[in-house]
């Protein structure tokens, strides 16, 4: 056996260690280390001890450590047969403040199915956005349309960690899409239109989305549309009616002016956010340019100033 091989035989048990004793309390921690190879057992003991002071610190990590600890889900997925749960893994798609989203696969009946596969990677684990993901795959199983993408399935890691499997679209943004292939006003229009009844029907369902932009809306070739991303959607039935944005998990540029002043968000929140799509689908640019002034100027733009008129702008 070379070294190579050794290497990697000790990094998987090592992870699998990590996974399975990471809940533990430090006796049991220590209970399950107990005979384990020395170089093995050391390294757990130090992604513990980093585990264990990013969870303390609330929710946002000190970059090092979210750095440290991602580097544990990133190793294990790279190279064939990386698998999550029982999907096996392609490539990432994306990620952002609200988990990671995977390209992966699984055979049914003989068939491939390609899906989106969401978790929060280890290194963002944290109660809040553990209950967020939940939040958010609990939403979807309520919404069926044809312009919302699907949720497909759904478990716990043996981690604890919650993901699902959500329709995968092979499409571009939707702003893009309309200038890539050249679409004029009624084409743009028409393909807003879909964007509105998407998010009625989520509304008829007591569901808020609260972050449309054109990132979260893909076209595929065939020039259907569907909305992504309930990341930060609420419910608004009980106690998530009061619920307002946490900052830093929405986008400046589909932001409402109740948002970036953290006042609770209603229906008119999703009104503003096809308000400010539907400007750049007609002017070519955003209400609000994003590249001048500081955070805080542009968040004061927002909240008390009229964007310029979109033929002005056009």
């Amino acid at each position: 056996m070379d070294s190579t091989t050794l290497d990697d035989e000790r990094w998987q048990r090592m992870r699998r260690l990590f996974l399975e004793i990471s809940t533990l309390d430090a006796s049991g921690r220590e209970a399950c280390l107990a005979g384990e190879d020395g170089q093995v057992a050391a390294a757990v003991r130090r992604l513990l001890t980093l585990h264990d002071e990013m969870t303390g610190t609330g929710d946002r990590a000190p970059p090092p450590l979210a750095d440290a600890l991602s580097a544990v889900d990133d190793r294990a997925l790279q190279g064939d047969g990386a698998t999550i749960a029982q999907f096996r893994v392609e490539r990432l798609l994306g990620e952002g403040g609200m988990g990671r989203v995977y390209l992966a696969q699984r055979e049914i009946g003989g068939n491939l199915q390609r899906v989106a596969l969401k978790i929060v990677p280890l290194a963002m684990r944290t109660p809040r956005l553990v209950e967020q993901l939940k939040r958010e795959r609990a939403i979807l199983a309520g919404l069926d349309h044809p312009h919302i993408a699907r949720l497909i399935d759904a478990g716990e890691l043996p981690d604890g960690r919650p993901y699902f499997a959500m329709e995968y679209v092979a499409g571009v943004p939707l702003l893009r899409y309309c200038d890539e292939n050249r679409l004029d006003l009624r084409a743009r229009v028409a393909l807003f239109l879909d964007v509105c009844e998407a998010v009625a029907y989520a509304h008829r369902q007591l569901v808020l989305h609260r972050d449309l932009k054109s990132s979260n809306i893909l076209v595929d070739a065939d020039g259907r549309l569907r909305l992504l991303d309930f990341g930060i959607a609420k419910s608004l039935e009980g106690a998530q009616a009061r619920d307002v944005t946490s900052d830093g998990f929405f986008s400046l540029r589909a932001a409402s002016p109740e948002q970036v002043l953290g006042k609770p968000t209603t229906v008119s929140t999703d009104v503003y956010g096809l308000g400010s799509l539907l400007y750049g689908l007609l002017a070519g640019r955003p209400p609000f340019r994003f590249d001048q002034g500081s955070r805080d100027t542009v968040i004061q733009r927002i909240a008390h100033e009229p964007p310029p008129l979109a033929s002005g702008a056009a």
